[in-house]
């Protein structure tokens, strides 16, 4: 563990939150608001959608693509050991595996989310408890909206796409570039934990409340941590990207 390698974890640490927690916002909003305008200018979209449907899906679009720029900065920052996360070749029981595990990640989350809204309403000392369904009305503010709006409105491969988009953005950010850049420095427990830490961080930027993050909170501690542990144990990032997707869209259709 070298000094110039913590400083490089650190530096990496530092951008991830800075993008996340700040750029998103800052250049983001102005870049999603020009594309709502282009959008009920010259699309056909808005014969049929609502401009908070175009909107929603022109984040969600817009989203990935800022995220694919940002990987992009982060890998040519950071010299990162990729025979740890790529494969070299395609292992397709390894991507059927894949479904399975995103389908299991859905229903595990699910419940863990439905167990913490209980204790939130069990120690919570003021006020009556919520419903179910005012918890899952509560889940689908924030940047989840983006989502279901999307599910709700856009054809299935646009949906599939978007959403692809940014779940490949994530896990070779979160876990290709994070553990592939840092298991060296840190090793195995410290990477995981790095990893898992701001990947909780990222879910809570841009929801109203603490209300709101809870469920996404749930699914992301999942993914996180089977996921940052697969990556160390087998180095295939595949079936974690075909499991996040499949999470992702089981969660939302």
């Amino acid at each position: 563990m070298t000094r110039m390698g913590l400083v490089q974890v650190a530096l990496l640490a530092a951008l991830v939150v800075v993008y996340y927690g700040g750029v998103v916002r800052v250049a983001g909003e102005p870049l999603a608001r020009r594309v709502l305008n282009v959008v009920a200018e010259r699309s056909a979209w808005v014969r049929t959608w609502s401009l908070a449907d175009a909107d929603a899906v022109s984040r969600l679009v817009l989203a990935g693509l800022m995220q694919v720029f940002f990987l992009a900065a982060l890998i040519a920052i950071f010299p990162i050991s990729w025979g740890k996360v790529l494969p070299q070749r395609v292992d397709l029981v390894l991507v059927l595996l894949g479904v399975v595990l995103g389908v299991a990640e859905a229903a595990l989350g699910t419940q863990l989310a439905f167990l913490a809204s209980r204790v939130v309403d069990a120690v919570q000392r003021h006020g009556p408890p919520m419903s179910l369904e005012a918890w899952l009305t509560v889940a689908r503010g924030g940047w989840m909206r983006y989502y279901l709006r999307t599910a709700a409105v856009a054809p299935r491969p646009l949906l599939v796409g978007a959403t692809t988009l940014y779940v490949v953005g994530e896990e070779l950010i979160f876990r290709g570039v994070v553990i592939g850049s840092s298991l060296h420095v840190l090793g195995v427990g410290l990477v995981a934990a790095l990893s898992v830490f701001l990947f909780l961080l990222a879910q809570v930027f841009y929801t109203p409340g603490w209300r709101t993050a809870l469920f996404p909170l749930m699914g992301a501690l999942v993914v996180g941590v089977t996921h940052a542990y697969l990556l160390i144990v087998v180095p295939d990032i595949t079936p974690l990207i075909v499991a996040h997707e499949t999470m992702f869209l089981v969660t939302v259709l």
